[in-house]
């Protein structure tokens, strides 16, 4: 191809054809001829095509490794990491998104793979660089006010500027730091796990503050589908039950069974003990990003935090002084409207806190007004996952459907969302170990905590429970404790199924001014 492409003057298709010739030459053993066609596809670094550039890594990576080239494996991989990190901050299709996942997954394997047999603290810090790398989703619509597209602009600059100049990453994380987790695990009483894919093998790295990391392979990738697919059948078929159905109160033995199998499977193989402090920091990926962790026998009645990685976990933690609360309620939903009044009454009652905002008018517009001017923001609305395009994933207000890409572009002040209603948190995974929906969303768009059930549960239970959470919320709890009680209150008057709640990304707690 690449001798054909050059016969008839199509150059750039020849450098390609290099590209690909070079990954085919390295498993044959030809390394010297890869070595030979890298060396003439180098102008391809230039490109303006970010997949492109990603191709031209990869193979380069393949030969480094191949080689025995660590130090220049890992040069390759940090140039290939800066250029995707940068590339997030200019528009994009999804669709193109996904196809740049795919032909970066090779590459984050490699990487890992490379890091795997060395220190567990190494690997963990590969994974995290990934995830900084990848988290956002490109823009795909522009920017709303002057001032947002001023900050895209910045942020985009700085991070073409680090890969230009060989400077770091911009303004995305280039690792953990072990003192800061420590501290941060020791002062909410918790440990952290977190699952990482490599090739068909889930490894778990369990952080307990001031100790070793572990680092263990847990699970292959059919048996984590098949647990998976297992409980989430007989969650479905156990909820679609009518409440007054005999039993329905109990947990049924197949929900029961299930939720064990995932419990010893992942939790008890990565090394967590009765002995391990309450609360944990699950990292989830792949399959395993919307199982209902919370909901596990080893954690109920336990704070448990679900971020996209350790950074996002740090970075994020809230502590609001004053806490402005907006709450919708939605249509289709009878209980609604009680639900909002619960959630304003939580909070009314903490007299050093300013009165809540109210309720909202149920129009998109207001909801979306809401995300730029309170803390919380509270939607009882029912969602409505779209499978084939989950950015439009919608939730169904009065005055017509949010969309989950409606509040991408604007200015933000809100630090948590509250999605009670029908498994909004149901995200799709797209080709890439890609989560895409209405949660994932939200915390791309900076939205440091979301609570949200991640299947379906009738409207009353989740009434009951969002009631409990906000009078622990506005008592002074973390969010995930608070959760934690909330839970653990309705499963012991048999709403068991509340443990779908889920909370998705850092710590949020009002902090006394």
């Amino acid at each position: 191809m690449a001798a054909e492409a050059r016969r008839v003057g199509l150059a750039r298709l020849a450098l390609h054809a290099d590209v690909l010739a070079a990954l085919i030459d390295v498993p044959l053993g030809r390394r010297a001829d890869a070595a030979a066609e890298l060396a003439g596809a180098g102008l391809l670094a230039d490109s303006p095509h970010l997949a492109t550039r990603t191709l031209l890594g990869r193979a380069r990576l393949v030969l480094a490794v191949a080689s025995g080239d660590g130090h220049g494996a890992g040069v390759i991989a940090r140039t290939v990491r800066a250029d995707v990190a940068a590339s997030r901050c200019g528009p994009a299709d999804l669709d193109l998104w996904t196809a740049l996942r795919l032909s970066l997954d090779p590459v984050i394997t490699l990487d890992l793979e490379r890091a795997a047999p060395g220190p567990p603290w190494d690997l963990l810090q590969a994974a995290e660089r990934w995830r900084a790398a990848t988290a956002e989703p490109p823009m795909l619509r522009p920017p709303q006010s002057e001032e947002d597209e001023e900050e895209w602009t910045r942020r985009w600059a700085e991070l073409r500027a680090g890969v230009a100049t060989g400077q770091g990453e911009g303004r995305v994380r280039t690792g953990l730091s072990r003192h800061p987790l420590d501290a941060a695990l020791a002062a909410h009483a918790a440990v952290a796990v977190s699952l990482q894919w490599i090739g068909p093998e889930l490894h778990a790295l369990l952080a307990r503050p001031g100790r070793q990391l572990v680092h263990t392979v847990v699970l292959g990738w059919d048996d984590a589908l098949a647990l998976r697919d297992r409980l989430a059948d007989d969650l479905a078929e156990a909820v679609a039950r009518p409440p007054t159905t005999a039993g329905a109160a109990t947990v049924p033995p197949a929900v029961s069974a299930s939720l064990a199998a995932v419990d010893a499977a992942i939790l008890d193989a990565a090394g967590l003990t009765p002995a391990d402090p309450p609360g944990l920091v699950i990292v989830p990926t792949g399959p395993l990003a919307t199982l209902p962790w919370g909901m596990l026998p080893s954690r109920l009645g336990r704070p448990t935090w679900v971020p996209r990685s350790l950074g996002e976990w740090l970075d994020r933690a809230s502590a609001p002084v004053e806490v402005r609360i907006a709450a919708v309620s939605g249509r289709d939903l009878p209980t609604a409207g009680d639900e909002v009044r619960d959630v304003l009454e939580a909070w009314a009652r903490v007299a050093v806190l300013p009165a809540p905002a109210g309720p909202l008018d149920s129009v998109p517009g207001a909801v979306v007004e809401a995300f730029t001017r309170a803390d919380l923001v509270h939607l009882a609305a029912r969602g409505r996952h779209r499978r084939d395009n989950p950015l439009f994933s919608v939730l169904s207000l009065e005055g017509g459907s949010l969309l989950a890409h409606d509040v991408e572009g604007r200015h933000r002040k809100a630090s948590q969302v509250v999605l009670s209603a029908c498994s909004p948190g149901g995200d799709t995974m797209r080709p890439g170990d890609e989560p895409v929906g209405f949660v994932s969303s939200l915390l791309s768009y900076g939205v440091g905590t979301v609570v949200a059930p991640v299947s379906d549960m009738h409207a009353e239970t989740a009434r009951r429970t969002m009631a409990l959470y906000h009078r622990a919320l506005a008592d002074g709890g973390e969010a995930a404790g608070a959760l934690a009680q909330a839970v653990a209150s309705a499963a012991s008057e048999g709403d068991w199924c509340a443990g779908a709640f889920t909370c998705f990304g850092a710590p949020w707690q009002v902090r006394r001014g």
